[in-house]
């Protein structure tokens, strides 16, 4: 009965912490995705916007973090050759609506 409610104090105290990482490694993935395909979908990057976006942001992450945007960069850049027409559109298409909202665009 200890054991099982000291997890629930330790998820109760780590829970919010270990969601701020998730969500760490959820964005830096998707800033990757949107640098590393910006040529292939057509899109426009001001580079200076991404090296101070990039550099604030996910240097700031930890490295598990940092380390999606490389990965996440690298495999949407494989991925994106074998999509559909549809599919390239749509991801192409939301990506660079992110990188507007996130100010990377010039």
């Amino acid at each position: 009965m200890r054991v099982l409610a000291g997890a629930a104090l330790a998820l109760m105290i780590g829970g919010p912490a270990l969601a701020d990482d998730d969500q760490d490694m959820i964005f830096a993935r998707e800033l990757g995705q949107i640098v590393a395909t910006a040529d292939e979908c057509g899109y426009k990057l001001d580079d200076g916007k991404v090296a101070a976006y990039v550099s604030e942001k996910v240097s700031a992450m930890d490295s598990n973090s940092r380390a999606m945007f490389q990965s996440g960069g690298g495999a949407q850049k494989i991925r994106i050759k074998k999509m559909s027409t549809a599919e390239k559109a749509a991801v192409c298409a939301l990506q660079a609506e992110l990188a507007r909202k996130y100010g990377l665009t010039p």
